[in-house]
């Protein structure tokens, strides 16, 4: 697999992760918690693969695979990767709040 093929393994569930997390913080200002929980869900799933395909990727070099070493398109893609994570973890905290002052 190419670092590209390996990267857009990364990018593309944390880019949905990423824009679930954003959409269930908009749902939850308009009062639809039951959306915004449905899109905490789906920004969950999408990040865990994400991450399966990181952790994937780590065990395959230490177990002896082919690296080139760190490249810049590998250092994008755990870029967009971490984003999605703290875009999540920030996410779950301004749902909760806005669910809070709801009440």
């Amino acid at each position: 697999m190419t670092d590209e093929e390996i990267v857009m393994k990364l990018i593309v569930p944390a880019g949905e992760a990423k824009a679930r997390a954003i959409e269930a913080i908009a749902a939850a200002r308009t009062g639809a918690f039951d959306r915004a929980d449905e899109l905490m869900a789906q920004a969950d799933k999408a990040i865990v693969e994400a991450h399966e395909h990181q952790s994937e990727e780590i065990r395959r070099i230490l177990n002896g695979g082919e690296s080139d070493g760190v490249s810049l398109i590998m250092v994008h893609g755990q870029d967009h990767l971490m984003n999605a994570i703290t875009t999540i973890d920030l996410a779950k905290q301004i749902v909760a709040l806005v669910r809070e002052r709801a009440v």
